[in-house]
């Protein structure tokens, strides 16, 4: 489920996925997480919203530790900085809550819920809620 506003998308599971980065012990020390929905109508626009963080670092050591791996954003201006971006017509930061649920056979249960700047045009920008409940497949790098 990706879920903004009040719109169901689809999720793209060919271009959904976290990159796992590994150091050279092979312990992860960064998440990167992409989560592209397929093209459905919202507010009258052919839309195909896509979720992308920025290196999300750990001290995590294998796969069963990012069971219950939490991790937060709580402005826009954070979002900004990481440069997190959540994009519907244009690339705009977003504020969320991740957490990892669940592994099985390589893929991640992900719940994420936040507020993305739908208009950031508009004086002031306007907000929609975002939810995510979606597996992704865990990639290695």
């Amino acid at each position: 489920m990706f879920k903004l506003k009040s719109v169901d998308f689809e999720i793209d599971e060919n271009e959904s996925d976290i990159l796992v980065a590994l150091d050279d012990d092979g312990c992860f020390y960064e998440l990167y997480i992409e989560i592209t929905a397929k093209e459905k109508e919202y507010d009258g626009n052919i839309c195909s919203p896509i979720i992308r963080t920025n290196q999300i670092e750990t001290k995590l050591k294998n796969t069963q530790e990012l069971i219950g791996f939490k991790f937060t954003v709580s402005t826009m201006e954070e979002a900004y900085e990481r440069e997190d971006m959540f994009y519907l017509y244009e690339h705009e930061p977003f504020e969320y809550q991740l957490e990892i649920m669940e592994i099985k056979d390589d893929k991640a249960h992900v719940l994420i819920k936040g507020t993305v700047v739908e208009d950031g045009h508009a004086e002031p920008y306007t907000t929609a809620p975002l939810e995510v409940d979606c597996w992704l497949k865990l990639k290695y790098e």
